[in-house]
């Protein structure tokens, strides 16, 4: 399986749980027979484009920017919480505007 293939399987969430299991126990994800290496599992997180509107399941964004935007506004973010924060904003807006026309 590859690394893309594992996230559109699993989706996000979850291939981002085992690459932050895999860099805590210090070994690859390769040793765990996933097929591919933990960098590889890293590159195609930041290349797939994760809030496309074909895959972007709109409620389950909205949530997740809610509860990104309560945690910013409470105590701040992290660069990449931040950042998917804005990615959920436009991708949010662009599907609203989609489905109004």
């Amino acid at each position: 399986m590859k690394a893309i293939q594992f996230i559109k399987n699993r989706g996000v969430d979850a291939a981002k749980e085992r690459l932050k299991v895999a860099k805590e126990s210090g070994l690859d994800m390769w040793t765990y027979g996933w097929g591919f290496t933990t960098k590889q599992l890293e590159k195609a997180l930041k290349g797939a484009d994760i809030h496309t509107l074909k895959n972007l399941d709109l409620e389950r964004a909205i949530v997740r920017r809610d509860k990104l935007r309560g945690r910013y506004n409470r105590s701040g973010l992290s660069n990449t919480d931040y950042n998917e924060l804005l990615q959920l904003d436009k991708a949010i807006e662009q599907a609203i505007k989609g489905r109004a026309q």
